[in-house]
């Protein structure tokens, strides 16, 4: 039951990668396309300006000329609006990228079964606790005689025992602590900023 929730877990996270890549990747088609279009117009736009040089008739020149010049407004205008839309869409999928990516930085450091951060989650906050210098401690705890639950009762029971002792461990220690699920039936509670007469 654990292996198929952790491999629910990581096909879920797969996919909303997949999705914010497929997002990223759309948006930046769509920007290459409309720098495409407007380059086309600019160019056009280019094209008529310079066959107006090779006209004689100077009311034609300014008559063209005027259709030029407000066509060219049209031009600037809508990439303007369309530049101005596609940066909005671009902010709200980044935005949606970093909503993701933190759902799922959560899901990699969190254990599946009993909700609470997992081993390596776990190694961090401690490696980073001794790369600042800061002290803390560690409490160890080891669920004895647990594989006895698992082959009397099953692993469905194993497993309450496991959410119910985790539950009650968080619980237990101070808000600016953390629990984490070591492995099996081994859990670790970090404390920082605590000497051993106060754990």
């Amino acid at each position: 039951w654990i292996k198929k929730a952790v491999l629910l877990s990581f096909r879920l996270r797969d996919n909303e990668i997949k999705h914010i890549l497929h997002c990223l990747s759309e948006a930046a088609s769509t920007l290459a396309a409309q720098s495409q279009t407007n380059s086309g117009r600019l160019n056009e736009f280019t094209r008529s300006l310079e066959s107006l040089s090779q006209v004689n008739d100077l009311p034609e020149i300014r008559r063209r000329l005027t259709r030029e010049v407000t066509e060219l407004k049209h031009v600037v205008s809508d990439m303007h609006d369309s530049s101005g839309q596609t940066v909005e869409s671009l902010r709200a999928e980044v935005k949606s990228f970093r909503t993701k990516l933190a759902a799922t930085d959560q899901i990699a450091h969190t254990d599946a079964l009993t909700n609470v951060s997992n081993r390596r989650a776990g190694e961090e906050v401690i490696r980073s606790m001794i790369d600042m210098h800061k002290p803390f401690c560690i409490l160890v705890f080891d669920l004895d005689r647990f594989k006895g639950i698992n082959d009397r009762w099953g692993h469905q029971a194993g497993d309450a025992v496991l959410v119910e002792f985790s539950r009650r461990l968080n619980n237990a220690v101070r808000s600016g602590d953390t629990v984490f699920r070591w492995g099996g039936d081994e859990f670790v509670a970090v404390l920082p900023n605590c000497k051993v007469t106060q754990a």
